[in-house]
């Protein structure tokens, strides 16, 4: 992951936050951000995928994750992001449906090549 970040970061392919409380760190969270061709939903076909949103278990429901959540967001829409999709698990879902995700329905299908 810290390769990941310290390349994407300065290329402008990924956004993070991180949340700190009393000079501890609380939370984190990215936006990976990709482009590919566009259509009727998502014409600039710009497309941030959420991901690693964590929050320490000490500071869990007190809206860090949600902040982290918008805060992301509203970095990536001033970058021309249009549409933004994650995967969630199920402790997670309620903040993301709070913050108006909405559950999709086609399946994700995934096929790993070995190395």
């Amino acid at each position: 992951m810290t390769d990941y970040i310290l390349e994407a970061i300065p290329e402008n392919k990924c956004i993070s936050f991180i949340a700190k409380c009393n000079g501890e760190i609380a939370g984190i969270g990215a936006v990976q951000i990709r482009v590919q061709p566009g259509n009727f939903k998502n014409p600039s076909g710009k497309w941030g995928y959420i991901m690693s949103m964590y929050t320490l278990p000490a500071y869990r429901r007190k809206g860090i994750c949600k902040g982290i959540l918008n805060a992301l967001t509203e970095e990536a829409a001033r970058h021309g992001i249009t549409a933004f999709e994650l995967h969630a698990t199920e402790t997670g879902a309620l903040v993301y449906e709070q913050t108006g995700f909405k559950i999709h329905p086609e399946p994700t299908y995934r096929k790993y090549l070995t190395v």
